[in-house]
This record gives C-alpha cells, structure tokens and sequence, in this order.
C-alpha cells in the first residue's frame, strides 16, 4: 500500500496544477459529488469540485471496494479532473475534460488473481442537469489510456511471500473512463 500513498500525492499535486490555470481570487464555487453507478456496483465514492474559473473547475474523486456482492476485489482509486465548461458557468450544462486515474488493485477471477497498480489519462465529457439551486444530475463519460503493472497468479498465491511464482506483466489498454450518473450538491 505505500505505492498507494505515492499515487494520491501525485493525484492531488496533478489537481492544484490543473487548478492553477485560470484561477480566480473571487468566492469560490465548492461542490459534493457521488456516482450512483459506482455505488450501484458497490464501489462507493465521494468527490469535491471546485470552480477555478469562469469556465473551468477541477474535481478529486475517491473511490473504493472491499469484496462487493461477495466478489473476491479490494479496490482504491483516485481520479482528478479538469472540465471546461462551454455556457461560462461552470457546474450547468455541458463540457469537456482531462481526467487522471491512479488505482491500486486485488481481485480474484475464477482461478486467477490479479493484483497489480494501474494510472492513466484520458478525456471525458458531460452534461449537468440542474434541479434547482443548489442541486444538479451529471451524466458523463470518456475514454482514457491506462497503463499497469500487475502480478498474475493462482486465486490461493500469497504474493507478499511469493518470489517467482507470480507473471508479472505491464501493459496499456483503452478503457472507459469517468463513466456515470453523478448526483451534485453546491456547497457554495
């Protein structure tokens, strides 16, 4: 887990880098974010977005699972994101991203296991639909580059002790990205 460590700091310095650009001294916009899909699929998360602009803001997801419907998964995951927002108001209608993905991965399919750390970049988009002041439903979606390192093995391998047992691979795939149906509450 101390890989872990390493990639929420990197995740959070991506977010005040992305931050910076276009920053604004007046009151900030401050949002709560929660994807129902993901709490769906029992992987709950919890996101703040921040206006930094007239047309931009920056958001930090954290998302986990510990064994959903009895799957044999552990899961945390980190994803920041810059949007820009097309109308000039930020957090209402529609716009276009670059979202960051760093994970850290243990799951068991059939008799394999697979546990390995995975990071990637990729471009989203979305529409916000307000329903009313302070609340508002995100559709969203994109696709992202994602490279990992992982150590494959049989369901029973203990890894920790395991030296040459495992098949280390690393690799790329193209996957969905920033997928879901987001529920938005405006702090401020």
């Amino acid at each position: 887990m101390k890989q872990t460590g390493k990639n929420i700091v990197v995740a959070v310095a991506l977010l005040v880098a992305l931050g910076g650009f276009g920053w604004r001294a007046g009151a900030q916009q401050v949002a709560l974010r929660s994807n129902a899909l993901r709490a769906a699929l029992l992987t709950p998360d919890l996101g703040v977005e921040l206006v930094s602009g007239e047309h931009s803001s920056v958001s930090l997801s954290v998302f986990g699972n510990w064994k959903p419907y009895g799957i044999d998964s552990k899961l945390i995951a980190v994803q920041p994101q810059f949007r820009w927002w097309f109308n000039g108001r930020p957090l209402v209608r529609e716009y276009v991203g670059v979202a960051a993905l760093f994970t850290d991965y243990d799951i068991g399919w059939g008799e394999r296991r697979y546990r390995g750390l995975a990071g990637g970049l990729g471009l989203t988009g979305g529409y916000v639909l307000p329903l009313g002041t302070r609340w508002g439903v995100e559709f969203s979606g994109g696709l992202g580059f994602v490279l990992f390192s992982q150590h494959r093995g049989s369901r029973y391998d203990n890894f920790d002790y395991l030296d040459g047992g495992a098949y280390t691979s690393r690799g790329y795939k193209i996957l969905p990205m920033n997928v879901g149906v987001t529920f938005i509450y405006i702090i401020r």
